[in-house]
């Protein structure tokens, strides 16, 4: 338990930092949306008035997380690009690039939040204003949902360059290069030894000399 509170402790800490408040907002960019447009979907197909609500709720804080998100990015966005500076200059300038276009797509998610706060408002199921106001959010969602990912993208090609690199996320890994099969060589076969000619026993190897006498 001490170790779970000394790691609790640290993450409240760094939640106090810009970088890591970023960090931690975007994905709910995309998942709040996403889980409020699946629950608006099966609750209109099931009737079910209080859980389009509901979604649209979702749907509706979802688009409002973009305010914090984008506030704590650009009050990072300094050190992050001083650092990148160093290590890669195209790096921090396509980092400052992305900050930029989050930034000019402000106007998505304040049109997404004011739809779906007048769906909620005038109810989905009351009349043809909430009705279309309702599908609204739904289409502007899935809309929203794209321009977060693809900016979550781009934001992962400046972090991470083998991306850009390959243009697409590495689905399995490149298989090694073929090594060509070396053969070992022959091995040299053992010269015979030489066999000595057996000898018989009482004969020599080195010829006898015949001894010469003179004639009487």
């Amino acid at each position: 338990m001490s170790e779970f509170f000394a790691q609790l402790e640290k993450l409240l800490q760094a939640l106090a930092d810009p970088e890591y408040q970023f960090l931690v907002l975007e994905p709910l960019l995309f998942w709040l949306v996403a889980a409020g447009a699946v629950c608006f979907g099966y609750a209109y197909f099931s009737k079910k008035e209080r859980l389009q609500i509901v979604g649209l709720s979702f749907i509706l804080a979802g688009a409002l997380v973009f305010l914090p998100y984008l506030g704590a990015r650009k009050a990072s966005a300094q050190r992050i690009e001083q650092v990148f500076k160093l290590e890669s200059p195209s790096r921090s300038k396509n980092f400052a690039e992305n900050t930029r276009q989050r930034e000019e797509q402000r106007w998505v998610y304040l049109m997404l939040a004011g739809v779906a706060a007048g769906a909620i408002l005038v109810g989905p199921t009351r009349n043809r204003l909430g009705f279309a106001l309702g599908v609204a959010s739904m289409v502007l969602g899935i809309y929203t949902m794209e321009r977060s990912l693809w900016m979550n993208y781009q934001d992962a090609l400046a972090f991470h360059p083998n991306l850009k690199s390959n243009h697409s996320p590495v689905a399995s890994k490149p298989k090694p290069p073929a090594v060509p099969e070396v053969k070992p060589a022959p091995a040299n076969k053992p010269s015979p030894m030489p066999v000595a000619k057996p000898v018989a026993v009482g004969e020599s190897e080195t010829p006898r000399l015949r001894e010469f006498r003179p004639l009487p």
